[in-house]
């Protein structure tokens, strides 16, 4: 637990130390490259996932012979369906020498690399995000999902291209990200988002239209079954079996209620500041991904297996509280930084805490394990 303390610790700090540097950029990129070893050289934290990963990385052939096999290579090898866009990402790995140690880093390596370059565009001191990452997705990202962390960085660095409206670098980097994970086929709706004139009276009508919405989730209405008839389309029995399971609602557990009450926290904030915050395009692109949330936590608030596609927008909390906290005076900024640390602190050290009773504790890190390396 000393660690996580430290790194939360690390967090905070450098965010304060950044507000009074004119060039942030250096302390930013130590905190990424810290955060970065965390999560690349963690030694089998990360809930059962941890062992699926390294069981099919093992087994996965080198890229040679996953050409040769690729029809076949859900029959020849252990692969639990996965897309073959991250079969070949291990393939390939493992091709060039990287023990799974080693894949894990790299892993790792891409999505900080993305998420910096990705987002640093919209906010100045890249360390408010930070703390906003510890508490949502430093965890499930870095140390548990790695086909998404993948995917999510994918869709950092295509924002640019939705940004620019270049339609098809856009899609192309959304095809790869469905290759290796279903869940981005999110992405695929998103680029129209940019013909949405956003205004404040359209905000607030949104959320007129879905706030009552909630009250679907609570009846546990599988209003999406109707939907079945189009599987019959597909081919994929990993697909079929995950999308049967999103259209019947067949989650035991939705998403919790306290997601959706902190995203309307955060929402009268953006509302109230409106004015003063979204007054730039990138500002107002940043305001549409985190509208992409209004729906999720309403509407689809009962399906559980919706809840991964959150995280491909709570990021935008950071970037949309830093932007109120630069354009606040100063017993204002007091009141946002402290809430800020406050909630993501919690956030933070309740995921150690539950996730799998405690599975994140005591971290292990590879690099202090004997006879485990980078490469073979």
């Amino acid at each position: 637990m000393i660690l996580y303390v430290f790194i939360f610790v690390i967090c905070v700090f450098s965010f304060f130390i950044n507000e009074n540097l004119d060039k942030k950029n250096a302390i930013e990129l130590l905190v990424l490259l810290f955060l970065c070893i965390i999560s690349g050289t963690r030694y089998n934290l990360g809930g059962s996932d941890y062992a699926l990963y390294c069981d099919v990385y093992n087994q996965i052939p080198d890229i040679k012979t996953f050409i040769i096999d690729y029809s076949d290579i859900d029959i020849k090898y252990q692969t639990y369906g996965w897309e073959k866009g991250f079969l070949f990402f291990n393939s390939l790995s493992k091709s060039l020498g990287l023990t799974f140690y080693g894949f894990t880093f790299l892993n790792s390596f891409i999505f900080y690399l993305c998420m910096y370059c990705g987002l640093k565009r919209y906010i100045s001191n890249f360390n408010f995000l930070l703390l906003l990452f510890l508490y949502k997705l430093f965890f499930y990202e870095t140390f548990i999902a790695m086909r998404q962390s993948l995917t999510i960085a994918i869709f950092f660095c295509s924002i640019k291209y939705l940004r620019e409206r270049q339609c098809l670098k856009y899609y192309m980097l959304s095809i790869l990200a469905v290759s290796i994970h279903r869940g981005a086929f999110i992405m695929f709706f998103l680029y129209f988002i940019g013909n949405l004139h956003l205004t404040k009276r359209r905000m607030l009508l949104l959320n007129v239209i879905f706030i009552p919405t909630i009250a679907i989730s609570f009846m546990n209405i599988p209003f999406l079954n109707s939907l079945d008839f189009l599987l019959s389309y597909a081919n994929d029995e990993t697909f079929v079996s995950k999308a049967t399971m999103l259209l019947n609602n067949d989650d035991l557990i939705g998403i919790d209620l306290f997601h959706s009450l902190e995203y309307f926290l955060v929402m009268f904030l953006v509302y109230a500041n409106y004015n003063k915050v979204l007054v730039t395009d990138d500002m107002k692109l940043v305001a549409k991904f985190f509208l992409c949330l209004l729906p999720i936590f309403t509407i689809f608030r009962g399906y559980g297996i919706l809840t991964r596609e959150k995280d491909y927008f709570v990021i935008f909390y950071a970037i949309i509280l830093y932007s109120i906290y630069e354009k606040s005076k100063i017993y204002s900024k007091v009141y946002v930084i402290f809430f800020t640390v406050l909630l993501c602190a919690w956030g933070y050290f309740r995921f150690i805490l539950l996730f799998d009773n405690g599975g994140m504790l005591p971290y292990k890190s590879w690099i202090f394990i004997e006879n485990v390396n980078l490469f073979n």
